[in-house]
């Protein structure tokens, strides 16, 4: 199943993604009470959403507010854990291969009731060629589903089955635990085919007529503005709702949303730069790594793993995030990135560091074995692609702490950004940085990328790691399933396909008052179902 994101250097330095976890602070009151005074919220998106359609969910504004107007049969919790949302309760098969999904007593926003023939056509929509869903291979997990994309099966192949109106029957072609995560994405809401097959040229692309069946509903869209949405008071769980009005201004200019949130216009809004002493600030992870890729192919010292190691071991991450981030990363001593669940903590806090920072005698022997294996007696100098800018003064930092740590020449070379930003390889480059995100906060879905030597850039594959993954994902046993990813993730770190080198957190700021916004590591940014203002 295909959760994947290249990152590259101008999706690194440009805007703000999502982030995770911020738990509610809940005000003294029991559930179906309302927080005093006026539940306003007005917070900051960075452009037009396009069209508010499922199937075209991809671009992040559009998945930004379909997660406050839609919702999925799961939906994440602040622990990102799936809890049951329009499916009332869902049966699972001793195999777990098949889902039964058992819908709630749900109508949308406009009065009509919410049938499983909603999800049904909506997940078969996003499936259709013609719909050029870029959300498509999320869905490649369900039996038969590659097959109708692709064109060789019809729609009565796909395991997507209505038993009766409030019954969804999934059925996949293999376990996959994280697929109850998948349905809490936008790309997984439903969509009332009359709808679809009477809108020009997608779903919410007018100024009104959406029809919500999530916490808030669409009530204006002035474009390049704002957009307007209200309380869906037909919401199942309307008592946890205790906004009354949620506008999302539509700012480009990054100095301009932190003028306005200054002068109390926003009441929330992601920034680039900001004083770390803040208190208003909030600072989240997200579910994405950045790597170092060794390219052997085009520099064939890299096929020896002694010397990836030693590349590796050698970098001062703390250093390096230190010159270059702040308080915007953290050094990755692995492939999981923080607030990934575990089994009882996240992943990234079960499974440990990986692998030292700045030691160079490890690194130094390393180098040395390595190049006795290949019979050189000094290295030809590699060359690192990277961007202009900030990219550039960012691979001179690790290309002076190689030379001081391991005496090793790095050239850098500029390349243009759309080069590193697609994931392909530059043509001659023995490393540059790239990035992983996942839609799914499950450990797997980056340990998967270096299952195929034609999923990830490095070209590496693994027999080892391959079986170890395929190991997980029939294993119907949650902590079986956890210990076997562990042991996946110190192979891939034994193997150093590529240097973790840091993840990414968020830099957001929030007004004392806002309470109860979670921000979300993977898909959309943030959850507003249960925020709400207090004190203001």
């Amino acid at each position: 199943m295909k959760i994947k994101k290249w990152m590259g250097w101008l999706a690194i330095w440009l805007g703000v993604g999502s982030a995770t976890g911020c738990a509610p602070v809940l005000f003294p009151a029991a559930v179906g009470d309302r927080p005093p005074g006026p539940q306003e919220l007005t917070v900051w998106i960075g452009d037009d959403p396009g069209a508010l359609d499922p199937a075209l969910a991809d671009r992040r504004w559009t998945a930004d507010l379909l997660n406050s107007l839609g919702e999925g049969l799961m939906r994440l919790d602040s622990r990102l854990i799936p809890q049951p949302a329009l499916a009332e309760r869902v049966e699972v098969s001793d195999d777990r291969k098949e889902y039964v999904f058992r819908l709630r007593d749900v109508r949308w926003s406009d009065g009509r009731p919410l049938t499983a023939d909603d999800f049904r056509f909506a997940w078969l929509r996003v499936l259709r060629p013609e719909t050029r869903s870029a959300s498509a291979p999320l869905f490649f997990g369900i039996r038969g589903a590659e097959e109708f994309h692709a064109g060789r099966a019809g729609p009565e192949a796909v395991g997507i089955e209505v038993p009766d109106p409030k019954s969804l029957k999934v059925i996949l072609k293999s376990p996959a635990p994280d697929f109850p995560s998948l349905t809490c994405l936008p790309p997984f809401f439903p969509l009332p085919r009359a709808l679809a097959e009477s809108s020009s040229p997608a779903p919410g692309s007018g100024t009104g007529g959406f029809p919500s069946v999530g916490p808030f509903r669409l009530a204006a869209w002035e474009r390049g503005r704002k957009i307007v949405a209200e309380k869906n008071e037909r919401y199942w769980d309307a008592n946890r709702v205790h906004l009354r009005k949620v506008t999302f201004r539509i700012v480009r200019d990054p100095q301009e949303r932190l003028s306005l949130y200054e002068s109390g216009e926003l009441d929330q809004t992601g920034v680039e730069e900001v004083a770390t002493t803040r208190l208003d600030l909030v600072r989240s992870p997200e579910a994405a790594v950045f790597f170092l890729v060794f390219d052997g192919e085009a520099y064939p010292p890299f096929r020896n793993k002694k010397i990836r190691q030693a590349f590796a071991y050698a970098l001062d991450r703390k250093a390096y995030v230190k010159a270059i981030w702040e308080e915007g990363a953290e050094p990755a001593y692995g492939f999981v990135p923080p607030g990934i669940p575990g089994l009882l903590r996240t992943f990234r806090e079960e499974n440990g560091d990986l692998f030292g920072d700045g030691s160079p005698d490890p690194a130094r022997r390393l180098l040395q074995e390595g190049m006795a294996e290949l019979g050189l007696a000094s290295l030809p100098p590699p060359v690192f692609a990277a961007g202009g800018g900030p990219a550039k003064k960012s691979a001179e930092i690790l290309r002076d702490q190689w030379k001081d740590l391991l005496g090793v020449d790095v050239r850098v070379e500029t390349v243009p950004e759309e080069a590193l930003r697609s994931g392909r390889r530059p043509a001659g480059a023995a490393l540059w940085l790239a990035g992983w995100g996942a839609d799914s906060p499950d450990a797997a879905g980056f340990l998967r990328l270096w299952v195929s030597r034609d999923s990830n850039p490095s070209g590496y594959s693994s027999d080892l790691l391959s079986g170890l993954l395929e190991s997980a994902q029939g294993q119907t046993d949650a902590a079986a399933r956890i210990q076997i990813l562990r042991r996946a993730e110190r192979a891939l770190a034994e193997d150093m396909p590529a240097a973790p080198l840091f993840f990414r957190r968020k830099t957001w700021l929030q007004k004392p008052y806002v309470r109860g916004i979670v921000y979300l590591p993977a898909g959309p940014d943030w959850d507003l179902k249960e925020a709400y203002l207090y004190g203001r």
